[in-house]
């Protein structure tokens, strides 16, 4: 089960937004699960609540890595990294799956 969640979870967060379009880059944590738990499938969200928060850290190389990549964490997005407390990208993103994490545990 821990591989489905992975690979359903690794989808959002790493989507490129429609060709001519420039995706507005959330500059907050808050925007961040925003854009996150509003693409997610009310089946990815229960997965989300099964797994348990200490086992985020698992899916830091792929759901991680989506959001490191989509929010351009890598690239310059300092006002995320900001938000986040971090200038580390693996930080920041693990901060921003804890708080998509806290919210779904929330709906």
């Amino acid at each position: 089960m821990r591989t489905l969640v992975i690979l359903l979870l690794s989808t959002v967060g790493c989507t490129a937004p429609p060709a001519g379009q420039t995706a507005k880059l959330p500059a907050t944590v808050q925007e961040a699960v925003e854009s996150i738990v509003s693409r997610m499938s009310p089946e990815d969200q229960g997965r989300l609540r099964k797994t348990r928060r200490e086992d985020l850290i698992n899916d830091l190389h792929s759901w991680g890595r989506g959001i490191r990549n989509e929010f351009q964490l890598w690239g310059g997005n300092k006002a995320l990294l900001d938000s986040c407390g971090t200038d580390s990208p693996e930080r920041a993103s693990m901060a921003i799956m804890e708080a998509v994490w806290d919210r779904v545990q929330k709906n």
